[in-house]
């Protein structure tokens, strides 16, 4: 939660109860389910993104806009700006009682129905008993009361379809003399005699407060600031990966491979943790590479700011900023990575002539191109791999099992590196290629392919003190096979240079 830039005005007691109830009640009326961490979590955003902790009537009008662009977040992965509102004129308590003051009892019950709990047209008719052509009479009524108030105050006329947006804005406004919030949960135990009971019958905040109290969709305890007050700040870093039209095919294998520090945003980019160590760097670079996508296909930019980053969504401002800078940024540029790697060369074309076919076969193998399979021991999980040693990289092309899970790790000076563990079998598509095969590349000394009928944890154990080049395949096989005998096994290392 976010340590305002500037003290909090008025009330830090009822600010805190006025927006923990307004977010309550907004998930309700989207038909969310408000458990204790959800709810937390829509309050820390609203407060994560406001420079400031404003009046309680102040924080409502805020609050809105920004529950819903949570709410955007979590449920379609879109994240957007708040969604904008009509330009309304400031609004107080005196308003929705000139509003209430021009109503008889039936339109007074659907202007706080309709307006202020924003029930739908059907639940309007059925609670106040009322036919639809007299409900269209009440609101159009309504709209030409609101636009009187709006002329006589001295405000600018209102803009096409801005007299609802006025109206429900007046009918939730409340004033700032709210009772405590320990006096609200007394009269929702126990509404008879209670000394708040008067002033909640007038108040649309403090009507809402016991309702949702009532309901257990609030417990007292959720109306008390947290102590100290102001609470403390969260920051964090963000990078924003934006792809090019051509290369939004990638965008799901490529947050595959990038793992649990990214997350694709929409249907064209990917937000990343860049403080959640290197590893996400080396694999993107490998990507790119790959050209999974080319390199002048994704462009990306940092920002920094209060926000955090939870399994439902990431928090605050932040996202907004690194997306939005991300898309002023040059294709091939990724802030915070000097210069994006060149793409890899494909292999050459061998169908024209026979005779072309033989010459490059034989060249191939002379620079290390052969038929890689298995040593023959039953695997269940054979792998079909041809590698290509040129070009001072190890690249292995292959193909397995739909229901394989698959493992690639490289072979360094340092010793064994993953490049993917597969913990479902769906992410060895983040090795695809996009023509029904699968693709691994290494610059280090060596690539190890391992497919499996299900994940290998211990992998990395059996692979322990494997180092440098001129590993013998055979030993390195074996060394797998010995405790994973049903396992298809690759290995492919760079002969050691004289």
């Amino acid at each position: 939660m976010p340590t305002p830039t500037r003290p909090p005005r008025g009330n830090p007691a009822l600010a805190w109860s006025a927006l923990t109830s307004r977010v309550a009640w907004q998930l309700r009326r989207a038909r969310v389910r408000s458990t204790p961490s959800v709810l937390a979590e829509v309050r820390e955003h609203v407060l994560l993104s406001m420079p400031a902790i404003p009046e309680p009537s102040e924080i409502e009008v805020a609050a809105d806009l920004l529950i819903l662009e949570y709410l955007e977040r979590t449920r379609g992965g879109r994240y957007r700006g708040p969604p904008q509102s009509p330009a309304l004129p400031p609004v107080d308590v005196t308003w929705r009682r000139a509003v209430e003051a021009a109503c008889d009892p039936t339109v007074l019950a659907v202007f706080r129905l309709r307006y202020g709990d924003g029930a739908p047209p059907a639940e309007v008719l059925r609670t106040c008993r009322i036919d639809a052509a007299t409900l269209q009479t009440v609101l159009e009524g309504l709209r030409e009361v609101v636009r009187e108030e709006v002329q006589a105050r001295g405000h600018p006329p209102l803009s096409p379809g801005a007299a609802d947006a006025l109206l429900e804005r007046v009918a939730a406004t409340a004033g700032d003399d709210c009772p405590p919030a320990g006096d609200l949960a007394a009269l929702a135990a126990a509404p008879d005699g209670r000394p708040a009971a008067e002033h909640v019958a007038g108040c649309p905040r403090c009507a809402r407060t016991v309702r949702l109290l009532r309901a257990g969709l609030l417990t007292p305890a959720d109306l008390l600031p947290p102590d100290p007050w102001p609470p403390a700040t969260s920051r964090i870093s963000i990078l924003a990966l934006h792809l090019h039209p051509q290369g939004r095919a990638h965008l799901k294998s490529l947050a595959g491979a990038l793992g649990s520090c990214a997350r694709a945003v929409g249907e064209d980019s990917l937000l990343v943790d860049p403080g959640r160590g290197d590893e996400w760097r080396d694999r993107l670079l490998q990507r790119i590479r790959m050209g999974l996508p080319a390199r002048d296909h994704v462009r990306g930019a940092l920002a920094h700011g209060p926000g955090r980053w939870t399994p439902r969504a990431v928090l605050g401002p932040v996202p907004i900023r690194a997306l939005e800078a991300s898309r002023a940024r040059t294709w091939g540029e990724v802030e915070g990575i000097p210069l994006l790697p060149d793409p890899m060369p494909h292999p050459p074309s061998v169908a024209r002539l026979w005779t072309v076919a033989i010459l490059v076969g034989l060249l191939a193998g002379l620079a290390g191109t052969w038929l890689v399979v298995g040593r023959g021991t039953g695997a269940r999980w054979p792998l079909d791999a041809h590698a290509d040693l040129a070009g001072g990289a190890v690249r292995v092309r292959f193909d397995v099992d739909n229901r394989a899970f698959v493992d690639a790790w490289d072979l360094g000076p340092q010793g064994a590196r993953p490049i993917l563990r597969s913990t479902k079998v769906a992410d060895k598509g983040a090795l695809a290629t996009g023509e029904g095969d699968f693709e691994v590349v290494s610059f280090r000394s060596g690539v190890v392919l391992v497919s499996s009928g299900e994940p290998l944890p211990d992998l990395g154990e059996i692979l322990g003190g494997l180092a440098g080049p001129g590993q013998d395949r055979g030993a390195v096989e074996d060394r797998i096979r010995a405790l994973r005998p049903d396992a298809g096994v690759v290995v492919e290392v760079r002969p050691p240079v004289p």
